[in-house]
């Protein structure tokens, strides 16, 4: 097998080489589960969507000028310091070298193109005249007079902005001359500049973007603002900047501009950041960088704007770039912003609560919010030492609104409140040792009231107790392991009424429990580890009743569902498809789905299918941990809440989907590294994305590759399967 050759083919391809050939096909298979959701509300408060690609990551320069998506489905990234290739997980940089003919003219890239052809076309700022033409195979490039090569229809860029309309029209801007519009077929030219006369003149002459949507209207990017043409008057329609209208456009110097492929048109600034334009209202929503939310815009100075085919949006900032799916946004994630008096108060959550008109009551560390989603403000209600009849203690454990529409507060050491809404004032109940009628602990975990209008607390060290409305005394079922009957465990931490109108109490230390209304006594559920069908952890969180009239119970370490005919458990972990199996908490959406927080992230479970699809903080959650108790759904729409130590997410379940793009695949990497290099160093495959085969010797024994799906939401998300 001396002079034997090994050839490497994609699927499709062949081989045919003296003596023995040997066919290495690599088949590959792509399937890509990336979660999205489509935001419930736009806030204050909401945090961003962006997610950021930086010099850190291998970016050769910040300012990124140009963008484009190649046939292969490799992402392009034009830089003030050269051009960039991004393959999902990394960078591929080409730069201008003075003793290699076949580099870049120049690193300063202007814009990026591809023909019909699939020719890769690259213009830079110092040398207009020319353009770049990119050899897949060998990697390099050669440079050709721009005036011989036809890219009318691989929209290339120049170093001044122009478009040209289905009928041959070209509007063209330039920074000091307005725009000039020209018409090939008649041969007349027309320009348009600002005079300060007419208010229906250009806006400005420096002139930075020239755009024409699908509907064939003109759109001017401005230093003084954004302008729309009126064909019929021949005029500009004027939209800036206004410090009093939030809703106005967040800067007046206008840069790039794209419509997306929903005919949405985003309006990016170079001191403003990011807008989005509602055609019908004619307002925009600003999308800007704050330092206190990390998914917030990189910089408010942008470049360039454009959409790639999966539908994200890539935006090309003087710091790196941004990108984000419009059409796939993550969990809507609403924090604590220390400059937004009106938003939420702490980002530590503990309990949710929707109260009957709909109005979301937030427990954090920082005290007790009322969030009114119609004007997107946040109420605070704090302890203060100098008031009595203010909040007991900020951290808020848990809520309840009661049938005549009191609200209760489970704080976590100072004892329970009752709030009147129309005065404002907070009445406390602590406990008091002296006094056997008082609640048996000031360490509030869990409210409920049940059908008959009972309130019953759940207490960190002191049991259970319910409480007499008429009295406003307590009674207390303390844990006696003594006494048949009596309540498992010292604390409670969930409360749930089924719809037979049994009483569940999920313990600490003392597994689960089903209380006897009329007996008042206690049937208990245990864990036992040497017994599978048993609960599986005795410190029991969560508690849910589906539609089914099974019942779930969340603990510690494991999900459990209840089979009530025999009293047994199945359980569910990691190893089931659990993210987690600290369980916080469990909520059910119209399909039947259970949505399970844990301390990594939320799981989605289908009971039909027994499949869990798991979320984490890279599909927008607020972070991985969430908090026991801090969670809700809104019944009327089916939004779900959930909280935990960065603030909350709410999301509509029904709007979760799997991505429906099947991105192509593509070989990044080959590298051989049985060589007769004198050195002995590896020898890496150029070109290997536009190759279909490789040949090998025998010599040519070891060797790696690496392949990537061309898909750049979650892409350590993709699921690869080939055969080799």
């Amino acid at each position: 097998m001396n002079n034997e050759q090994y050839r490497i083919c994609k699927e499709g391809g062949t081989s045919q080489g003296p003596g023995m050939s040997v066919l290495l096909r690599l088949r590959y298979y792509l399937s890509c589960f990336v979660a999205v959701l489509l935001p419930a509300t736009s806030g204050a408060q909401q945090a961003g969507m962006f997610r950021h690609l930086t010099v850190n990551q291998g970016l050769s320069q910040g300012s990124v000028v140009s963008i484009l998506q190649d046939s292969q489905g490799f992402m392009w990234f034009g830089t003030q310091d050269g051009l960039n290739r991004f393959n999902g997980y990394g960078f591929t940089v080409f730069k201008h070298s003075p003793a290699d003919s076949a580099t870049l003219d120049d690193n300063f890239v202007v814009s990026i193109a591809e023909d019909s052809s699939k020719t890769l076309w690259v213009s830079t700022l110092n040398n207009p005249h020319v353009l770049n033409r990119f050899d897949r195979v060998t990697e390099s490039f050669s440079q050709i007079p721009s005036d011989s090569v036809d890219l009318r229809y691989a929209r290339i860029g120049a170093v001044f902005p122009t478009y040209e309309d289905p009928s041959g029209v070209r509007w063209s801007g330039k920074i000091g001359e307005g725009v000039t519009r020209f018409d090939r077929r008649s041969g007349n030219s027309t320009i348009f500049k600002h005079d300060p006369s007419d208010p229906a003149s250009l806006a400005d002459n420096r002139v930075y973007s020239v755009y024409g949507d699908r509907s064939g209207t003109i759109w001017v990017g401005t230093r003084e603002g954004l302008d729309r043409f009126d064909p019929k008057s021949e005029s500009f329609v004027h939209y800036r900047h206004d410090e009093k209208n939030p809703h106005s456009l967040s800067d007046n110097w206008v840069w790039p501009i794209l419509e997306d492929r929903r005919g949405v048109l985003w309006f990016g600034t170079f001191r403003g950041g990011l807008n989005r334009f509602d055609r019908l209202t004619e307002t925009f929503t600003r999308f800007k960088h704050n330092e206190s939310d990390r998914r917030s815009l990189g910089d408010d100075r942008l470049y360039s704007l454009y959409q790639d085919r999966s539908g994200i949006i890539w935006v090309g900032t003087i710091n790196g770039i941004d990108y984000f799916n419009p059409e796939m946004a993550t969990f809507a994630h609403y924090y604590s912003d220390p400059k937004n008096p009106d938003g939420l108060v702490h980002n530590a959550v503990y309990s949710m609560y929707l109260d009957k008109p709909g109005t979301v009551w937030i427990g954090t560390e920082g005290g007790l919010d009322k969030w009114d989603r119609s004007t997107d403000k946040f109420t605070h209600y704090r302890h203060d030492p100098a008031n009595a009849r203010s909040l007991g203690e900020n951290l808020v454990q848990c809520i309840l609104e009661d049938k005549s529409g009191s609200l209760w507060l489970g704080t976590q050491s100072s004892g329970l409140d009752q709030f009147d809404r129309t005065s404002g004032k907070f009445t406390h109940f602590r406990h008091d040792p002296l006094n056997p009628k008082s609640i048996s602990d000031n360490r509030i975990y869990a409210l409920l009231e049940d059908r008959r209008g009972e309130i019953w607390i759940g207490t960190y060290g002191g049991g259970l107790n319910r409480l007499d409305r008429n009295t406003n005394t307590f009674k207390a079922y303390i844990q006696n392991d003594s006494i048949p009957g009596r309540l498992s465990g010292p604390g409670v931490f969930t409360l749930y009424e089924d719809r037979e109108g049994a009483l569940w109490v999920g313990t600490y230390k003392g597994g689960l429990n089903r209380f006897d209304r009329e007996t008042e006594a206690f049937t208990h559920f245990g864990s036992n580890p040497s017994d599978p069908r048993t609960l599986s952890n005795e410190n029991v969180l969560c508690i849910h009743e589906d539609r089914t009239g099974t019942l779930w119970v969340g603990t510690m370490s494991g999900l459990n569902r209840l089979e009530r005919e025999t009293g047994t458990f199945r359980r569910y972990f990691e190893k089931d498809g659990l993210p987690n199996s600290y369980i916080n908490g469990i909520l059910e959406d119209n399909r039947g789905n259970l949505w399970i927080s844990t301390v990594k992230g939320i799981s989605r479970y289908n009971p039909q299918r027994n499949v869990f699809r798991n979320f984490d903080e890279s599909d927008g959650l607020q972070g991985n941990e969430f908090n026991s108790g801090a969670f809700a759904k809104d019944d009327r729409t089916g939004e779900m809440y959930f909280g935990g130590m960065n603030g909350f997410n709410l999301f509509d379940p029904d709007k979760v989907t799997n991505n429906p793009f099947v991105p192509p695949v593509a070989f990044t990497s080959f590298i051989r590294y049985n060589t007769d290099d004198a050195e002995g160093k590896p020898i890496l495959e150029k070109g290997i994305a536009a190759k279909t085969a490789i040949i090998l010797s025998y010599k040519d024994n070891v060797a790696s590759f690496e392949f990537a799906a061309m898909n750049y939401y979650n892409t350590f998300k993709n699921l690869y399967a080939y055969k080799l």
